[in-house]
């Protein structure tokens, strides 16, 4: 399946792989997985990784910063929008946190559970050699 870069809707605008630009800023780190601009005044980055599991912290850490500068740039063209970013992480034996979970209610209501179980059963089917 082709995602395309862009779907929106009068509600909401979702970009996919799509990297942000600054006009006078180097962001060293410009793309996210996604980054979804829901008009009810908020901007969500949606960033997925597959973390070894012991470096699970650690690699939630270096995402929070990585996309610091990231995140303050969109807050620039949507003043007064709550910018939030959610790392979904499910490491390499399909393990996610309370936080993944939490995050991932927060996002698609009751689904959210379900999404992630389809998640774990995808990321365990690329690891099969």
């Amino acid at each position: 399946m082709h995602l395309k870069p862009l779907y929106k809707s009068s509600e909401v605008k979702a970009y996919w792989d799509v990297p942000v630009f600054a006009e006078h800023e180097h962001l060293p780190q410009n793309r996210v997985d996604a980054t979804f601009i829901d008009h009810k005044e908020k901007v969500i980055v949606l960033e997925m990784s597959c973390p070894w599991m012991d470096n699970w912290a650690q690699k939630g850490e270096e995402k929070s910063r990585k996309y610091g500068p990231l995140r303050w740039k969109l807050k620039q063209p949507y003043p007064g929008y709550l910018v939030k970013q959610h790392s979904i992480r499910i490491d390499v034996l399909g393990v996610w946190s309370r936080e993944v979970d939490l995050s991932m209610r927060e996002l698609f209501g009751d689904r959210g559970g379900e999404i992630l179980r389809r998640m774990q059963k995808l990321s365990s089917r690329t690891r099969r050699v």
